[in-house]
């Protein structure tokens, strides 16, 4: 979901969350309970992309990376140097 259309859901689920809090359906204590959770949800999510967005870094650069062949391996032991 895009940034601009996330802040919007955030600010309608407020505004109704307020609405239930100001007619009496829902305390205060859980218009904050509620409006905590919603907040760290969504910073859980963007924490989440961030992590997504490291991983396919991190792929790509191992993919990037050359592979050494076995034989180079096996030269590097015969000759005494360890991998």
């Amino acid at each position: 979901m895009k940034p601009e259309t996330e802040k919007y859901h955030q600010n309608i689920f407020q505004v109704e969350l307020t609405k239930l809090k100001d007619k009496d359906y829902i305390t205060s204590e859980h218009y904050e309970i509620t409006l905590k959770a919603h907040h760290q949800y969504y910073q859980d999510l963007e924490e989440l992309k961030q992590l997504q967005v490291k991983a396919a870094k991190a792929a790509e650069e191992i993919k990037q990376k050359p592979i050494q062949t076995a034989k180079n391996s096996e030269k590097e032991i015969i000759s005494g140097r360890n991998p």
